[in-house]
């Protein structure tokens, strides 16, 4: 496939074409949500995006559609900077773009994720297309790809890396450097609550317990930036794009696709 990986490039004549040779569509999802006083607010998008688009230009029939830049956010907002969607409202934004694309021709379809806190809507996504429309898509996390190299070359202790931590930094250090901030005094390690919820992007957690995030996070972050670098962000991102060019490929080259 020539030509440009971005979606948005090609006519619709064009897309007809590319779609009836088979073509795969990502879709990066992420928020736009308060990253802290040093990340932009379009963190999780941008990465979601940044990897999508690597994957395609290293995978052939792969097209790369416009990001979807809202998304579950509602413990962010009293912080600032974030526009959140009712979860109502983003399962019916989801299924209103998947349908659109499998109308236009591509019911292979990869959603790349970039924000934890779209996990469960994107998983009643999956099993929506396929009641409704027969359609088997899939959604990742690209961050789940890197976690074990993640925890191999972390400076952090556990806790370093839940929300504009340690590692959300490096990548962005790494990617987007003029846009971000000073770490000096920022954020700190997270300590879970129970020895089950969540602290860390480097492990599994079992239990999901609602809290006032604003009052625990005061600064917004939820991790330890202080230690961010470039070194250890390649060693992550490479880890991602290999994940997800791996998982893309056997997705594509699956039995009945």
């Amino acid at each position: 496939m020539g030509g440009s990986v971005r979606l948005a490039d090609h006519s619709a004549a064009a897309l007809r074409e590319l779609a009836a040779g088979g073509a795969t569509v990502l879709v990066p999802v992420g928020a736009t949500e308060q990253h802290g006083p040093h990340l932009p607010i379009d963190t999780d998008t941008y990465l979601a995006e940044h990897f999508s688009l690597r994957c395609a230009e290293e995978v052939d029939g792969v097209l790369v559609a416009p990001a979807i830049p809202w998304g579950l956010s509602g413990n962010h907002v009293p912080l600032g900077g974030t526009i959140t969607l009712r979860p109502t409202t983003y399962l019916e934004l989801l299924l209103d773009v998947a349908k659109g694309l499998i109308d236009s021709g591509f019911e292979d379809q990869v959603w790349v994720n970039g924000h934890n806190g779209n996990k469960p809507t994107l998983s009643l996504l999956v099993q929506e297309c396929q009641y409704r429309w027969g359609a088997t898509i899939a959604t990742v996390s690209y961050y789940d790809f890197g976690g074990q190299r993640y925890g191999e070359v972390r400076r952090s202790e556990r806790g370093g890396e839940f929300h504009a931590g340690e590692l959300e930094t490096s990548l962005m250090q790494m990617l987007t450097p003029d846009r971000v901030g000073p770490t000096d005094g920022v954020g700190g390690l997270v300590e879970g609550l129970t020895e089950f919820d969540p602290v860390d992007v480097s492990g599994p957690f079992a239990a999901h317990i609602g809290v006032d995030y604003a009052a625990r996070f005061p600064d917004g972050v939820a991790g330890d930036p202080t230690v961010a670098s470039v070194e250890t962000a390649a060693e992550v991102a490479e880890a991602d794009l290999r994940g997800l060019i791996q998982f893309v490929g056997e997705y594509r080259d699956r039995e009945g696709s």
